[in-house]
């Protein structure tokens, strides 16, 4: 699945790439943020590693602040600890992990605080290499891919909001990780060249290199749901 997304996505700069497309560049960067919200919070975090309520409660605006809703409630020092322990402790596998993601379990307990998306970004800032980011848009690209792409891209309100497809997608990801060659943007040409030309600008404060194979994978799924006319909501980029 992931690599059908890849694929089809690589396919779709083709044009792009040939014509030294500059605008869609431009629209690709504008949806994704690179150049300068992502590494600025990514530096926030690594400055910041302190699991005080205030300083969780900090971060956590930090990364929904743009967002349509922020906290629905303060988190409980329960629910500190457990993001804590996803930080300190992250899974293989969402779903091998008992407790995590079963109705009632811990992940969805964290989401009663901030929403799944909400919840994917703080784990993302905290730590990377591990949890991917996930929004309606990834979620719609998710479902079109389990269809061959055959019935069309949309967003996907309902699948982001449910903590179950948020752990399928994490073991997606990390299933397809595992089993491809590093780096594996070679085996994707155009992606790598639209990544570089994104991160190499003079405007730019984060480097291709800097960015974990987790954000590079989840980069690309947000980046065939825009090119395939799925629209973020305001506010809601993919950081």
């Amino acid at each position: 699945m992931i690599q059908q997304c890849l694929e089809r996505l690589d396919e779709k700069l083709v044009p792009f790439v040939k014509k030294q497309d500059g605008y869609l560049i431009s629209v690709l960067d504008r949806y994704a943020y690179i150049r300068i919200g992502y590494p600025a919070l990514i530096s926030l975090f690594k400055s910041d590693t302190s699991w005080e309520k205030l300083s969780v409660v900090s971060r956590a605006y930090s990364v929904y602040g743009w967002m349509p809703t922020i906290l629905r409630r303060p988190p409980s020092d329960a629910q500190i600890n457990a993001l804590e322990r996803l930080v300190k402790e992250p899974p293989d596998r969402m779903l091998d992990r008992a407790g995590l993601v079963h109705p009632g379990g811990l992940y969805e307990d964290l989401t009663s605080v901030v929403s799944p998306v909400g919840t994917s970004k703080f784990l993302h800032f905290s730590l990377s290499s591990k949890w991917p980011i996930w929004d309606s848009v990834i979620a719609g690209v998710i479902r079109a891919a389990e269809y061959s792409f055959e019935q069309g891209f949309a967003r996907d309100h309902n699948r982001a909001q449910n903590p179950i497809y948020y752990a399928r997608y994490f073991d997606a990801v990390h299933d397809w990780i595992r089993k491809s060659a590093e780096p594996f943007e070679d085996n994707f040409p155009n992606y790598k060249e639209v990544l570089s030309r994104i991160t190499g600008s003079a405007s730019a404060h984060i480097q291709a290199a800097d960015l974990t194979t987790v954000r590079k994978v989840e980069l690309g799924l947000f980046w065939l749901g825009i090119l395939e006319g799925v629209q973020p909501l305001e506010g809601d980029g993919n950081v």
